[in-house]
């Protein structure tokens, strides 16, 4: 089965790697079962669910397996792991390194960015960012500053676009 983490009203992927099986027969352990080589599950809610495999082949040879599996409500994590801003040639132009701690691929995330003058810029990334990766975001808009009118800090605040609560 894919993914290894198992994320409830996730489709999960189940797929039987027997050799010679004629009839393939799955129960999900909640109250559902399906029969084929690839077949997709969702489970309504989280907690430990026994799966059980049974194949069967044209001479009526049964062979079964059966494993524990555990499902858990889906997780919007993410962190801003490092802010850099550079200033060159009087131009200010900032970038974040940003991970998913979390359970679910994340495809869409707003950056708030606010500079210590009052200016503040909204960009969003798209994309896929996956649990337990990290991409590193630049921001589009560059800001023009002399020496005596740059900023002394920036703050990025990083909003996952979802349908799940954290």
């Amino acid at each position: 089965y894919t993914p290894h983490l198992m994320v409830s009203n996730e489709a999960i992927k189940f797929n039987d790697l027997s050799e010679g099986a004629d009839s393939i027969y799955w129960n999900f352990g909640d109250g559902n079962s399906a029969n084929g080589t690839e077949v997709y599950h969702t489970y309504a809610d989280s907690g430990r669910y026994t799966l059980n495999l049974v194949v069967y082949n044209a001479m009526s040879c049964v062979d079964s397996i059966q494993t524990l599996l555990k499902v858990i409500h889906p997780l919007v994590d993410v962190e801003i792991t490092k802010t850099n801003a550079s200033f060159t040639d009087g131009v200010l132009e900032v970038s974040c390194q940003i991970a998913n701690w979390g359970t679910i691929p994340l495809t869409e995330i707003a950056f708030d960015l606010q500079i210590s003058d009052g200016t503040s810029v909204v960009e969003t990334w798209t994309g896929q960012l996956l649990p337990g990766s990290s991409i590193l975001y630049p921001f589009k808009a560059k800001f023009r500053y002399s020496e005596l009118t740059r900023p002394s800090y920036v703050c990025i605040e990083a909003n996952p676009a979802s349908n799940y609560s954290d």
